[in-house]
């Protein structure tokens, strides 16, 4: 069935035809089951790619096992890539939840918000983690050459070049991400708002 074809005619004739709407709004929630679906997938994609990186940052403690203050830095990231994927995995666990057609329109509701709960926390971690990841990033060089943390941030070109670093790099990182995430999840949450504005309507 073509729900947006069918919501028009149901639109047309002022809702008097009840086997359609109770037809558009069965289209309605198996459809948006569907965005949900795609949206969730995309969700553990983000998931794995940070299993990636702490599988990633977990053999490097074990190559640098020596090196306490290279160490200490991927450790750093390890949990700070942990608790963002922690919050994201919570998310993702409770997405598509489905109560049954009885509670479709909770259904569409509950996993709209999830998924931009989601990406709000992902921004979130990402403002967070941003500059920790520069300033380490600075570090990490030094560390592996043996050069302890006292010393790399008491040259101030370092910290000048930190500092502008962060001051550049954390808006456009943050714009990148959004752009990014806007082509991978907005056409879809924009269908699935639709879809809850139209399921509203024939309720």
């Amino acid at each position: 069935m073509d729900i947006f074809s069918e919501w028009e005619k149901i639109e047309n004739n002022n809702f008097n035809q009840h086997l359609n709407k109770t037809e558009i709004m069965k289209a309605i929630y198996q459809d948006s089951k569907s965005t949900i679906s795609t949206l969730k997938l995309r969700l553990l994609y983000k998931i794995r790619y940070i299993v990636g990186f702490l599988f990633l940052f977990t053999s490097g403690m074990v190559y640098f096992n020596e090196k306490i203050n290279v160490v200490m830095l991927l450790l750093l990231w390890i949990v700070s890539y942990a608790i963002g994927g922690i919050l994201l995995f919570r998310k993702y666990k409770q997405m598509d939840q489905d109560n049954g057609d009885a509670n479709a329109l909770t259904y569409m509701k509950h996993n709209a918000i999830m998924i931009k709960s989601a990406l709000s926390i992902e921004k979130s971690w990402g403002i967070t983690f941003f500059p920790i990841a520069i300033i380490s990033g600075f570090s990490l060089n030094g560390v592996i050459k043996g050069e302890n943390f006292q010393t790399i941030f008491s040259d101030n070109q370092t910290l000048i070049a930190m500092l502008v670093s962060i001051v550049v790099i954390i808006p456009i990182a943050m714009y990148v991400t959004s752009k990014m995430n806007n082509s991978a999840y907005g056409q879809y949450i924009e269908e699935l708002d639709e879809k809850i504005k139209m399921m509203e309507k024939v309720s």
